[in-house]
């Protein structure tokens, strides 16, 4: 879709306004619409990451790289979260065609193996494409959502979690998460969303929480945990890929009653997951999340750390 002198005047020759999810001409318009109220809104001061807040989590990094890091991560801020408002009107098939994923042949192997497997991911990026692509992978994996559902056909079992019953919604969805574990299932589980019960870890150097369910139902059910991340791409699309496979390191026997080996088996769980996610982000700070670089920032890590990119 061509665009006009005026718009690309309004775009200022930045990707964040070009970055396109879909082919279709409405899809277009409407990224480009919620893209330049991004553009307002980061002129005004909404949502803008200062790149003090970079060199917080990454000190040993040079000032023009947070800074570059800094407007990159607020250029993409409402594009991220207008992604969900677009599956909720358009549905997956049309998010689809903006998602080039890296993995198919990986999921479509692990759902044909029919072994128990949790998908981990953290609220960074373009996180719906994860949801997107096992949906058009036509994978009957599990997902739970709090604001982002599809209203056509889908082979998804989607969960819609309530905020105003956290607690309530949190343990019927472990339930449920169990049920299709043991059948062999994938279920698609964050670990940053806190709606119970978390697990402390040690994450870029600082005490970071993540949510307990998806250790404890690994430890439960013998799943294996894979890290998932999105990414927006210069190509206008979104990029879906898998980490490694994380299976637990100390197994508690299945005879095993004592609460302290079981806790200290998701400890040591929760951090393989972590260490891993604090590398991908380490290596590729621009794919962290506004809301993830400001927590981290308003805490005091242990000791001066040697970052790298």
């Amino acid at each position: 879709m061509q665009t006009t002198s005026r718009q690309r005047r309004l775009l200022n020759g930045h990707d964040r306004i070009s970055i396109l999810v879909g082919r279709k001409a409405g899809v277009a318009l409407a990224f480009r619409y919620c893209s330049a109220i991004g553009l307002m809104a980061e002129r005004l001061g909404l949502n803008r990451i200062p790149s003090r807040i970079v060199s917080t989590v990454l000190p040993s990094i040079s000032a023009s790289q947070a800074k570059t890091i800094a407007r990159s991560i607020s250029d993409r801020h409402w594009l991220n979260r207008f992604t969900h408002r677009f599956v909720e009107a358009r549905g997956y098939d049309d998010f689809q065609s903006g998602v080039i994923s890296l993995c198919d042949e990986q999921l479509l192997q692990i759902n044909k193996e029919r072994q128990p497997t949790i998908l981990v991911y953290m609220h960074c990026g373009p996180y719906v494409g994860i949801s997107s692509t096992l949906h058009h992978l036509k994978i009957p994996a599990l997902v739970f959502t709090a604001n982002c559902w599809h209203q056509g056909n889908t082979s998804l079992i989607l969960v819609k979690h309530s905020r105003l019953a956290a607690e309530v919604s949190a343990q019927r969805a472990y339930k449920q998460s169990l049920k299709h574990l043991n059948r062999g299932g994938i279920v698609m589980w964050s670990i940053d969303y806190l709606s119970q019960s978390s697990i402390g870890v040690k994450f870029f150097r600082r005490d970071f929480d993540f949510a307990r369910g998806p250790f404890a139902a690994a430890l439960r059910t013998g799943a294996t945990i894979i890290p998932v991340t999105t990414n927006w791409l210069q190509e206008r699309r979104i990029a879906v890929s898998l980490g490694p496979r994380l299976t637990q390191i100390n197994t508690p026997g299945k005879n095993s009653s004592s609460p302290d080996v079981v806790e200290c088996a998701k400890e040591t769980f929760a951090m393989q997951v972590a260490r891993w996610f604090e590398a991908h982000y380490r290596n590729h700070p621009e794919q962290m999340s506004a809301e993830l670089l400001r927590n981290l920032a308003s805490q005091q890590h242990d000791k001066p750390e040697a970052d790298r990119l």
